[in-house]
């Protein structure tokens, strides 16, 4: 969980409560959020806790997520947590890790997802990849170009043009709300998101052209439907 939130802690010491994330447990269920102003990676899932009693919350640093996973072994054995008001400690193979918790209001990204939808579409996530991995060819790192992403009629089309080329591809989905968007993307912020799912397909949903795209579980997967939820803020077009 924390592998598939990381990347989206903020590197911007300007605000240090997002260099963290927001860790929540209810019961028996875990969810972390980490969000840069840029994106919001969210994580949830059930049965990791051996009590169904709590109720926390509390902002781990990414760099201490960052040292925890280079030290926990590949093993299914347990790790014990222990809470201070403003430290934590995870206990583990003759191990303490201790770190200092980050103190402050973390943002409740529910409130900034739009509640019209002009599009929602059932993609294949490998597809999805395939077709910007490609793209990012003829994406010079120095310049900042934007991929365009354009859906009308269950097609979604991907295009970039820059000074080295230009790129087009298009691949049809399933649509549950079908309508017409033109919208642009930094291509290494979307991929982030999309290499961390690891399920077939997901759902995709936008409002307008300047509102974020939100990728969650596909409608007819089984499992819980809140398990994940990436949102990335889209950018200014500046190519065909």
């Amino acid at each position: 969980m924390i592998n598939k939130t990381l990347f989206a802690v903020s590197q911007d010491d300007s605000k240090p409560i997002y260099t963290g994330s927001l860790f929540e447990i209810n019961g028996n269920s875990l969810r972390i959020t980490a969000l840069d102003g840029f994106r919001v990676s969210m994580r949830c899932d059930e049965g990791l806790t051996e009590r169904d009693d709590l109720d926390l919350r509390f902002i781990m640093p990414g760099k201490a997520q960052s040292d925890l996973l280079r030290l926990i072994s590949d093993s299914d054995r347990p790790i014990s947590v222990n809470m201070a008001r403003k430290h934590i400690i995870f206990t583990f193979d003759n191990v303490y890790f201790i770190t200092r918790l980050l103190d402050g209001e973390f943002l409740d990204y529910k409130k900034k997802i739009p509640p019209q939808r002009t599009v929602e579409a059932r993609i294949n996530t490998a597809r999805f990849i395939d077709s910007i991995e490609r793209a990012a060819l003829i994406i010079d790192e120095r310049i900042k170009s934007s991929i365009k992403l354009s859906f009308a009629d269950s097609n979604l089309n991907i295009s970039v043009a820059t000074m080295l080329g230009k790129f087009k591809d298009e691949f049809s989905y399933e649509e549950s709300v079908d309508g017409k968007l033109d919208i642009g993307f930094n291509h290494k912020i979307l991929l982030e998101a999309l290499r961390a799912i690891n399920e077939e397909y997901v759902t995709v949903t936008l409002s307008h052209n300047l509102g974020p795209m939100i990728i969650t579980p596909d409608t007819k997967s089984e499992g819980n439907p809140e398990r994940f939820l990436y949102m990335i803020l889209p950018v200014q077009l500046n190519n065909g």
